[in-house]
């Protein structure tokens, strides 16, 4: 595969995780919830620091920090000025692209909300917190979903093994 596909592919990817990244918030939101939980409760918490021990409570930081729009709209953009899109192909990338910058909305109208509440400060109100973010990010997966698994059907066989490749491979860094 060439470099030039494997940079575009690499694009719709990450425009695609983008607009799913609401979906992180549901591990943000309990590790959130777990750098107030006492020593005492080592699977969120103590001990090992629990889901926390691969950078989990800077989630809520990126995920609802101030780059976030910018983020997704450098990655749509990379992606449109990469590809030579048929017909078929554009006018599902566009549903795509759209269904991608409501999820984007959808996330920071809740992190506003989350914002303005402050620090949930006891057990219900932590409970709360996770509820909204899950159920932003299951928003943003509900209407993402449809109109990725749309543009993928538009995409060669070829196209199709390079996205799956792609979204399979474990990215660390």
């Amino acid at each position: 595969m060439s470099r030039k596909s494997i940079l575009i592919f690499s694009g719709i990817g990450l425009a695609a995780m983008a607009a799913v990244a609401a979906t992180t918030l549901s591990i943000g939101s309990v590790a959130a919830v777990a750098e107030t939980a006492s020593a005492s409760t080592g699977f969120f918490g103590g001990g090992h620091k629990g889901w926390r021990h691969r950078g989990g409570g800077h989630r809520m930081a990126m995920v609802c920090g101030p780059m976030r729009s910018e983020k997704v709209e450098h990655g749509i953009e990379f992606v449109e000025s990469f590809m030579n899109f048929t017909t078929p192909q554009q006018q599902a990338w566009e549903s795509l692209a759209a269904a991608i910058r409501a999820g984007d909305i959808s996330v920071g109208n809740a992190c506003a909300d989350l914002k303005s509440q402050g620090k949930p400060e006891n057990a219900t109100a932590k409970l709360a917190f996770a509820e909204t973010m899950l159920s932003t990010g299951l928003e943003v997966v509900t209407k993402v979903r449809p109109a990725f698994d749309n543009f993928y059907g538009t995409l060669n066989s070829k196209q199709q093994s390079a996205l799956d490749n792609l979204m399979s491979r474990r990215h660390r860094g």
